[in-house]
């Protein structure tokens, strides 16, 4: 049996070691999050793009409480795209 690769020690100072609450999983954050989802896809209608719903709330899991949503653009548009973001939601 294989174990673990080693790691370097500064490898984990990366982490954090501040404790985080884990709340239970609400289903209203999937509802939620097909809005946001919605909301970008308006925005974003003239470029190519991928975006999912992701994290805790998109498994139907307990976790932060956050939603957390991708938005993956072609390479060549990244930067139309956060300029587009950055208009809407601040940077």
């Amino acid at each position: 049996m294989r174990g673990l690769p080693k790691f370097p020690q500064e490898y984990f100072s990366k982490f954090k070691d501040k404790k985080v609450v884990l709340v239970p999983f609400d289903p209203k954050a999937k509802s939620l999050a097909q809005q946001y989802i919605k909301i970008l896809r308006s925005l974003l209608t003239d470029f190519d793009l991928e975006i999912l719903h992701r994290g805790s709330t998109a498994m139907g899991i307990a976790g932060k409480g956050e939603i957390e949503i991708g938005v993956y653009p072609r390479e060549e548009d990244w930067e139309k795209v956060i300029k587009i973001l950055a208009s809407r939601y601040g940077k």
